[in-house]
């Protein structure tokens, strides 16, 4: 007699699901899907190792928060807590960008004014002279 439920073969497995979660799987149903994304991301980047800022090889590791260590030349900084690539701007350094940018802008406007004062200069000079000379 055929039940309606029948047994599936080995071969009818249904298809997995790729799970999403690496090493934050050991927190299991705890702090939720989101957290606990948020927290790989974290980890992976801090766990990795980067490029050192003085010997240039990827040999450097996070040893604390901020702290960072080169396993090549043995050298000890500062950086970013999580990540020693990303580059952390404030809105002051922002505006000092812009305000430095804005001061090379009016030296370079200042250094074409000059130059064309000096043109005009040898210019009247030049005629000046061929003035004297006809007067001779």
């Amino acid at each position: 007699m055929d039940s309606i439920w029948r047994k599936s073969s080995s071969n009818e497995k249904m298809a997995r699901k790729k799970s999403k979660l690496k090493s934050t799987k050991r927190f299991g149903t705890r702090y939720g899907i989101t957290g606990k994304l948020k927290f790989e991301k974290i980890e992976q980047k801090s766990r990795k190792k980067h490029k050192c800022p003085y010997c240039h090889y990827v040999k450097a590791k996070r040893t604390a928060a901020g702290i960072w260590e080169c396993r090549k030349c043995k050298a000890k900084f500062a950086g970013d807590a999580y990540d020693l690539t990303k580059k952390s701007y404030t809105k002051r350094d922002e505006v000092k960008e812009k305000t430095s940018i804005a001061e090379d802008f009016e030296e370079i406007e200042a250094v074409e004014e000059d130059e064309e004062t000096e043109e005009e200069k040898i210019i009247r000079i030049t005629s000046q002279k061929k003035e004297e000379e006809k007067g001779d």
